[in-house]
């Protein structure tokens, strides 16, 4: 499955349901830029949620970079979250472009009823592959993340599909830097600098903020640091959570030939004698369903010169990019949620030994009896699990130890690997499949991340038991990171081991009992030398 198309039908299963956790008694008003807002007790923490920090997207605003919120003079009740953006699941459209909102969560001490402090700030960006998803998934609730790691916690909301990201020449020419595109992507800075201004009002610290994302949210934080809009004082840590796909950013022009053109025939646009007037006048629906998330030519972002001026990697590789420490990993098993028909579950048809061959011949031709000499199905517990290695061994793992390389270089580079045996339900492991073990399957570290203690409203994983040793050691390592810069620093203990930066050939393999393993070694387990000789296929 080509690069694109995996994190397509990463967005086409990503799961959460919105709705927090209960709230009980009513946490102080604050103050921030806009007006005065009233959030609610949330466990350890108070909750402020749906606060807006951008103009609705809507009318003329649609395809123009956010701009300011109107304020507001009375009191804002902040304790619900917002709804999606513009989305589609499963062929239904559903969503709103008034959607430019965020929640926040802060520690307050039992009884108290004060927010105080000068604490880490840690901002999330969802993934879904640019299609799909939101900050207001019950699946990224921050309360226990915040109480646990003493850190404020923020989740936010940017446009997807076309909506953020379709480009077009009469785009171009009513912007006055003469791009179009990547409106999602700017979102994501509006809400970083809006936590740059209003964060300390949380009893967070401005000066200390970790960006951290996974899936499309990683790509989000890597686009981040080599983007030139965002001034480097605007965060100072960031965690990338596998970033896997889009090796490959297209350009302006790519895009405007092909996604693009597609979306703008298929709404009735093309031709028409003001095309930014009626791209502006379909109805958001319209969007949200063409193309199919599973197929390629999805939405996506744009090498523009401008939001984005050069291929990540190879601002990785030159040191063009923000200088902050990172953290940066994958999970053993990536693409196993990608090697079954997703549109034909829960019943996918049963790939036999002939027909895994007939697929490795597909997609590598000549190549192909190398792959599998490499990865002969019998050395696997089926045809299907031996697919799901390729996948995940040529797309995610060996060309990740690339970019750890590459930012290795110029900042201090913590690499991991999420390996743990028996994890918890995690979003993408879906139904039975005969012959497939999902593993730590796309996706798997989040429940740890976020650390649910029971299952909120949803089908939100729940940790419970040895799962919730392993959900304190990671949110002990990533709030460290937060604090310090160092997932080592300032709380280490025998559950949590040294975690050497890449610089010393090691990675971190990141599960119920951490240890620490060679870069070798996980290019053995992943036959990395190999795939460094083997061209990827194409996208499909």
């Amino acid at each position: 499955m080509g690069t694109r198309l995996r994190h397509a039908a990463v967005a086409a299963v990503l799961a959460g349901i919105a709705g927090p956790a209960s709230a009980r008694a009513a946490a102080p008003q604050i103050k921030i830029d806009s007006g005065v807002i009233m959030g609610a007790e949330q466990g350890e923490t108070a909750a402020f949620l749906g606060i807006p920090y951008a103009a609705p997207p809507i009318g003329p605003l649609r395809f123009k970079p956010p701009q300011p919120v109107t304020p507001w003079k009375t009191p804002l009740a902040t304790t619900k979250v917002s709804g999606y953006c513009s989305q589609a699941r499963a062929g239904v459209a559903m969503g709103s472009e008034d959607c430019l909102y965020l929640n926040v969560w802060t520690r307050l001490p039992s009884g108290t009823g004060t927010i105080t402090g000068k604490r880490p700030v840690m901002v999330f960006i969802h993934g879904g592959g640019y299609q799909n998803g939101s900050g207001s998934y019950a699946y990224y609730n921050g309360s226990i993340l915040a109480g646990k790691g003493d850190v404020v916690a923020v989740t936010i909301n940017y446009r997807l599909g076309a909506l953020g990201f379709l480009t077009a020449p009469a785009l171009d020419a009513e912007s006055p830097s003469k791009v179009s595109g990547n409106y999602g992507i700017l979102d994501q800075q509006a809400a970083i600098r809006w936590v740059h201004d209003n964060i300390a009002a949380f009893g967070g610290d401005p000066g200390n903020v970790t960006l951290f994302g996974e899936s499309g949210g990683g790509i989000s934080v890597e686009h981040a640091l080599v983007s030139p809009l965002l001034a480097p004082g605007l965060f100072q840590r960031a965690i990338i959570e596998s970033a896997i796909g889009a090796q490959s950013i297209p350009t302006l022009a790519q895009s405007e030939t092909g996604f693009s053109a597609g979306i703008i025939r298929d709404v009735g646009c093309t031709g028409a004698t003001d095309v930014a007037a009626c791209l502006r006048a379909v109805p958001d629906t319209r969007f949200n369903l063409f193309p199919n998330p599973l197929t390629p030519g999805t939405a996506h972002d744009v090498l523009d010169g401008v939001v984005l001026p050069r291929q990540t990697l190879a601002a990785f590789r030159s040191g063009q990019f923000t200088h902050v420490p990172i953290i940066i990993g994958t999970t053993h098993d990536e693409f196993t949620f990608a090697v079954w028909p997703l549109e034909m579950a829960p019943n996918p048809p049963v790939l036999t030994a002939a027909a895994y061959a007939a697929r490795i011949g597909m997609l590598y031709g000549p190549r192909g009896p190398a792959v599998l000499a490499q990865y002969p199905a019998s050395a696997y517990q089926s045809p299907i699990q031996a697919l799901a290695a390729v996948e995940t061994d040529s797309g995610a793992a060996c060309y990740d130890l690339e970019k750890y390389a590459a930012l290795d270089r110029a900042v201090p580079t913590f690499a991991y690997e999420f390996n743990e045996p028996d994890p918890a339900r995690g979003s993408l492991q879906g139904p039975p499949v005969a012959g497939l073990t999902y593993g730590d399957v796309h996706t798997s570290e989040l429940p740890y991340v976020f650390g649910y203690s029971e299952p909120p409203k949803g089908p939100a994983p729940e940790v419970t038991g040895k799962d919730l040793r392993l959900r304190d050691i990671v949110i002990s390592y990533w709030t460290n990171m937060a604090r310090s810069g160092d997932p080592n620093v300032p709380a280490r203990d025998a559950d949590r081991p040294f975690w050497p930066n890449y610089a010393m050939h090691q990675l971190l393999s990141l599960k119920d009992t951490p240890d620490v393993v060679s870069v070798a070694a996980f290019g053995k387990d992943h036959h990395c030398t190999f795939w460094n000789t083997v061209p990827p296929p194409p996208p499909r």
